[in-house]
Protein backbone atom coordinates (compact mmCIF):
# COMPACT_ATOMS: atom_id res chain seq x y z
CA UNK A 1 0.00 0.00 0.00
CA UNK A 2 3.18 2.06 -0.44
CA UNK A 3 1.92 5.67 -2.21
CA UNK A 4 -1.80 5.38 -0.69
CA UNK A 5 -3.15 8.32 0.38
CA UNK A 6 -4.05 8.75 4.07
CA UNK A 7 -7.73 8.70 3.44
CA UNK A 8 -7.62 5.54 1.15
CA UNK A 9 -5.55 4.10 3.73
CA UNK A 10 -7.90 4.49 6.56
CA UNK A 11 -10.71 3.33 4.14
CA UNK A 12 -8.72 0.02 3.33
CA UNK A 13 -7.94 -0.19 7.28
CA UNK A 14 -12.00 0.37 8.69
CA UNK A 15 -12.88 -2.03 6.13
CA UNK A 16 -10.97 -4.64 6.66
CA UNK A 17 -11.65 -4.13 10.74
CA UNK A 18 -15.41 -4.07 10.08
CA UNK A 19 -16.59 -5.38 6.91
CA UNK A 20 -16.17 -9.17 7.93
CA UNK A 21 -18.41 -8.53 11.37
CA UNK A 22 -21.34 -8.29 9.30
CA UNK A 23 -21.20 -11.58 8.48
CA UNK A 24 -18.82 -13.60 10.67
CA UNK A 25 -18.32 -13.03 14.46
CA UNK A 26 -14.56 -11.91 16.05
CA UNK A 27 -12.35 -14.38 18.00
CA UNK A 28 -9.51 -12.89 19.12
CA UNK A 29 -6.36 -14.38 20.34
CA UNK A 30 -3.98 -11.94 21.61
CA UNK A 31 -2.95 -9.41 19.00
CA UNK A 32 -5.13 -11.57 16.35
CA UNK A 33 -8.65 -11.56 15.40
CA UNK A 34 -10.02 -14.37 13.13
CA UNK A 35 -13.50 -14.29 11.99
CA UNK A 36 -16.02 -16.92 12.07
CA UNK A 37 -18.64 -17.15 9.92
CA UNK A 38 -22.16 -17.06 11.28
CA UNK A 39 -23.76 -19.05 8.58
CA UNK A 40 -21.85 -21.37 6.66
CA UNK A 41 -20.60 -20.65 2.91
CA UNK A 42 -18.82 -17.41 2.14
CA UNK A 43 -21.60 -14.03 1.25
CA UNK A 44 -18.04 -13.01 -0.76
CA UNK A 45 -14.91 -13.62 -2.20
CA UNK A 46 -11.96 -14.29 0.54
CA UNK A 47 -13.38 -14.18 3.48
CA UNK A 48 -14.59 -13.98 6.22
CA UNK A 49 -12.90 -16.89 7.71
CA UNK A 50 -9.55 -15.22 7.96
CA UNK A 51 -7.17 -13.93 10.49
CA UNK A 52 -5.77 -10.44 10.74
CA UNK A 53 -3.84 -8.66 13.40
CA UNK A 54 -5.89 -6.27 15.57
CA UNK A 55 -4.42 -2.62 14.90
CA UNK A 56 -3.51 -2.19 18.46
CA UNK A 57 -1.18 -6.05 18.65
CA UNK A 58 0.16 -6.07 15.17
CA UNK A 59 3.93 -5.18 16.02
CA UNK A 60 3.05 -8.01 18.87
CA UNK A 61 2.28 -10.86 17.06
CA UNK A 62 4.06 -13.91 18.14
CA UNK A 63 4.55 -17.69 16.78
CA UNK A 64 2.16 -18.56 19.39
CA UNK A 65 -0.74 -16.50 18.71
CA UNK A 66 -0.31 -17.57 15.24
CA UNK A 67 -0.38 -21.23 15.98
CA UNK A 68 -3.81 -20.79 18.18
CA UNK A 69 -5.34 -19.50 15.87
CA UNK A 70 -4.24 -21.93 13.10
CA UNK A 71 -5.95 -24.73 15.19
CA UNK A 72 -9.05 -22.90 15.90
CA UNK A 73 -9.11 -22.68 11.83
CA UNK A 74 -8.23 -26.31 11.73
CA UNK A 75 -11.10 -26.92 14.27
CA UNK A 76 -13.82 -24.71 12.26
CA UNK A 77 -12.76 -26.62 9.15
CA UNK A 78 -11.99 -23.57 7.44
CA UNK A 79 -8.48 -22.57 5.16
CA UNK A 80 -5.69 -21.54 7.12
CA UNK A 81 -5.81 -18.29 5.83
CA UNK A 82 -4.68 -14.39 7.37
CA UNK A 83 -5.19 -11.58 5.71
CA UNK A 84 -3.73 -8.39 5.96
CA UNK A 85 -2.84 -4.39 4.89
CA UNK A 86 1.21 -5.21 4.66
CA UNK A 87 1.51 -1.46 6.41
CA UNK A 88 -0.30 -2.56 8.99
CA UNK A 89 2.09 -5.52 10.14
CA UNK A 90 5.07 -5.55 8.52
CA UNK A 91 6.56 -8.47 10.38
CA UNK A 92 3.79 -10.84 10.06
CA UNK A 93 4.64 -11.94 6.44
CA UNK A 94 8.26 -13.48 8.27
CA UNK A 95 6.13 -14.79 10.69
CA UNK A 96 3.89 -16.53 8.87
CA UNK A 97 6.41 -18.32 6.75
CA UNK A 98 8.68 -19.02 9.95
CA UNK A 99 5.58 -21.15 10.40
CA UNK A 100 5.40 -22.77 7.32
CA UNK A 101 2.69 -21.25 5.57
CA UNK A 102 3.26 -19.69 2.21
CA UNK A 103 2.39 -15.88 1.87
CA UNK A 104 0.39 -14.23 -0.99
CA UNK A 105 1.18 -10.92 -2.19
CA UNK A 106 -2.15 -9.16 -3.55
CA UNK A 107 -1.73 -5.66 -4.35
CA UNK A 108 -4.45 -3.28 -3.71
CA UNK A 109 -6.11 -1.96 -6.84
CA UNK A 110 -7.94 1.12 -6.25
CA UNK A 111 -8.96 4.07 -8.75
CA UNK A 112 -8.61 7.81 -7.87
CA UNK A 113 -12.15 8.84 -6.83
CA UNK A 114 -13.81 10.32 -10.06
CA UNK A 115 -11.24 8.20 -12.51
CA UNK A 116 -13.37 7.47 -15.86
CA UNK A 117 -13.54 3.69 -17.05
CA UNK A 118 -13.11 3.27 -20.72
CA UNK A 119 -15.87 1.72 -22.31
CA UNK A 120 -15.25 -1.77 -23.80
CA UNK A 121 -18.17 -3.25 -26.69
CA UNK A 122 -20.55 -5.66 -24.88
CA UNK A 123 -19.76 -9.56 -27.16
CA UNK A 124 -22.64 -10.42 -30.14
CA UNK A 125 -25.81 -11.03 -28.31
CA UNK A 126 -24.89 -9.88 -24.72
CA UNK A 127 -26.82 -7.11 -23.11
CA UNK A 128 -25.99 -5.00 -19.90
CA UNK A 129 -29.00 -3.61 -17.54
CA UNK A 130 -29.26 -2.55 -14.16
CA UNK A 131 -31.74 -4.31 -12.06
CA UNK A 132 -34.63 -2.53 -9.78
CA UNK A 133 -36.09 -3.85 -7.09
CA UNK A 134 -39.46 -4.90 -8.80
CA UNK A 135 -37.46 -6.81 -12.04
CA UNK A 136 -38.83 -10.12 -12.52
CA UNK A 137 -35.09 -10.99 -12.79
CA UNK A 138 -33.83 -10.19 -9.80
CA UNK A 139 -34.70 -12.94 -7.45
CA UNK A 140 -32.63 -15.19 -10.35
CA UNK A 141 -30.08 -12.72 -10.51
CA UNK A 142 -29.81 -13.15 -6.18
CA UNK A 143 -29.76 -16.52 -6.25
CA UNK A 144 -26.59 -17.06 -8.49
CA UNK A 145 -23.75 -15.92 -6.50
CA UNK A 146 -24.70 -18.52 -3.32
CA UNK A 147 -24.76 -21.92 -5.40
CA UNK A 148 -21.48 -20.41 -7.06
CA UNK A 149 -19.69 -19.36 -4.30
CA UNK A 150 -21.16 -20.77 -1.34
Amino acid sequence: MRGMSDPLRDRVHAYYATVPLRFAEAEDFGPLRLFVRKEPGAPYYGGPGHAQPTAEGAARVGAADIARVRARQRELGVPQAFEWPAESAPTLRARLEAAGMAVLRRPLMALPPGHPLPARPLPDGVTLRALTADDPALPAALALPRPAFG
